[in-house]
């Protein structure tokens, strides 16, 4: 009996991105779902795909950078089989509002190309994806990031007390070389109180030595919190004088909760997030 809708959630470990991800299920899947890493928990790896191959109803990707430079080898395989699974059984293939990535290696390109022939709906959240993967899908839409599609899930009922607290959540080299090149973008924000923020657990170690570094540099007293929901991140972001990030939907929180973000342009994807929203006057690309 085919009674079971998935929707995504193959990283291990649960991170902010991810979590706001999934808070959007409801909007797009039909009934009841099961989260793939947590159904898939307990079973030995073929006894998963026979569960999938007998009682998938849908399996769903909501949003995200589809396959990028942090999708290992053995993640792309296992997704490449059971996207082929549920479709050679019946079920219905659908991504929702997704980054198609294009700086990634020929076999992650030629996987994302057949998922996209594979899939029976695709819609891509930026410009750039779709205009490079448009033609493997004939039906594909262009309809924007998924979050901010659903923003009013990401502030309702959070308490805005803008004490004065800088919200602090950066994971990238680059963004430390960038903040000491741009330093005097920062000055004003000198010895204000600050909260290091993990929201990507698998890379809590650097998360927290950068960004405890850059409060050091400001004189800023710190408190480090590790990641436990998304909720709460969102209720810390509400709370925040102003938001320092190289993580784009932290960046999207912030302005979400009408918070001025300071923003390292890091990426690509982090330079195109005028394209994704409107960010209200309220973001500050440092690059």
């Amino acid at each position: 009996m085919r009674d079971v809708n998935i929707v995504n959630g193959f990283f291990p470990n649960k991170n902010f991105g991810d979590d706001m991800f999934l808070a959007c299920a409801g909007e797009y899947v039909e009934g009841d779902y099961e989260v793939r890493n947590l159904a898939k928990e307990n079973k030995g790896y073929l006894t998963w795909l026979a569960y999938l191959f007998k009682r998938a109803n849908s399996y769903t990707w909501l949003g995200g950078t589809f396959i990028d430079k942090d999708t290992t080898f053995p993640m792309l395989i296992s997704m490449l089989i059971e996207f082929t699974l549920v479709k050679l059984a019946g079920a219905k293939l659908t991504f929702v509002s997704v980054g198609l990535s294009r700086d990634v290696n020929l076999i992650k390109k030629l996987s994302l190309k057949y998922i996209c022939w594979l899939a029976n709906d695709v819609s891509a959240r930026d410009k750039d994806s779709f205009e490079a993967y448009k033609r493997h899908n004939k039906d594909m839409t262009l309809t924007g990031d998924i979050v901010v599609l659903n923003e009013g899930l990401f502030h309702k009922g959070v308490k805005q007390s803008n004490r004065q607290l800088l919200f602090v959540s950066v994971d990238k080299n680059k963004s430390l070389q960038i903040f000491n090149d741009k330093q005097s973008v920062f000055k004003h924000l000198s010895s204000t109180p600050a909260v290091v923020q993990v929201t990507s657990p698998y890379q809590a170690e650097s998360q927290k030595r950068l960004s405890e570094e850059i409060c050091s540099s400001l004189g800023c007293s710190y408190d480090c919190i590790d990641y436990s929901s998304f909720k709460e991140v969102l209720e810390l972001i509400a709370e925040s004088e102003c938001v320092i990030t190289d993580r784009l939907h932290v960046a999207i929180a912030g302005v979400i909760n009408n918070k001025p973000v300071y923003l390292f342009g890091v990426s690509e994807k982090l330079k195109g997030i005028n394209d994704l929203l409107d960010t209200r006057g309220l973001l500050t690309l440092v690059s």
